[in-house]
């Protein structure tokens, strides 16, 4: 698939990145357990995922392509943010519900890229998009705001 700007929903912004995954939730950690009534992030969950900027502390700086990592949103816990698979079409929305601390990577797959990594999905979320795979370790994506 290329990249198509049509594939922003009316009245969000978008931008494209790479996500890979984590196993590091047991269900009642994470930055924001607790925060706003949250439950920890779990591994397992198909909705959640850790962002670069929360809450204003981007921990990445970083340039990839055009994007910059001082550009990225800053989300809150429990923001919910609409992510499309750019290799499988998958869509689905997920919940801010850690900070990520990632490399500074740019990564191409499936003819697109390279994409800045920003976000880490947790292991059940990563899978829903790959068909329960883990193989390919990260993700081009839109994500919607």
């Amino acid at each position: 698939m290329g990249l198509n700007a049509n594939l922003t929903a009316p009245g969000y912004h978008s931008i494209y990145l790479s996500s890979s995954y984590y196993t590091l939730c047991n269900g009642s950690n994470g930055a924001c357990a607790g925060e706003n009534g949250l439950p920890g992030c779990s591994n397992s969950a198909s909705n959640q995922a850790a962002w670069v900027n929360l809450n204003g502390v981007n921990t990445l700086s970083c340039s990839c392509g055009s994007v910059e990592s001082s550009d990225l949103p800053s989300f809150s816990c429990g923001n919910e943010v609409i992510v499309t698979d750019l290799c499988t079409d998958i869509t689905e929305t997920i919940t801010i519900t850690d900070s990520a601390t990632v490399p500074c990577v740019c990564e191409s797959n499936c003819s697109n890229g390279p994409f800045m990594r920003a976000m880490d999905m947790t292991e059940g979320t990563f899978k829903y998009f790959e068909s329960g795979s883990i193989v390919r370790g990260h993700i081009p994506i839109l994500l919607q705001y």
